[in-house]
């Protein structure tokens, strides 16, 4: 704890719960989103399970199409 209150630009002694969100929100409004969000999301969502596999055994992620 020691470390990180020495050395994140984000969280050290004098900078409050307004401060620290209003930075973070400042910089993330910047940031693309990640990579691998989408696919995340579907087995987060499904808590952990896989779709099911095919007849062939392999199991698909859908990804949707924007402004189709």
């Amino acid at each position: 704890m020691a470390a990180q209150k020495a050395g994140n630009i984000h969280v050290h002694d004098g900078v409050s719960a307004d401060d620290f969100i209003a930075m973070r929100g400042a910089r993330d409004a910047t940031l693309a989103p990640p990579l691998l969000i989408l696919p995340s999301l579907q087995v987060n969502i499904a808590a952990g399970e896989l779709p099911p596999a095919d007849a062939k055994g392999r199991r698909f992620l859908r990804m949707p199409l924007q402004g189709v």
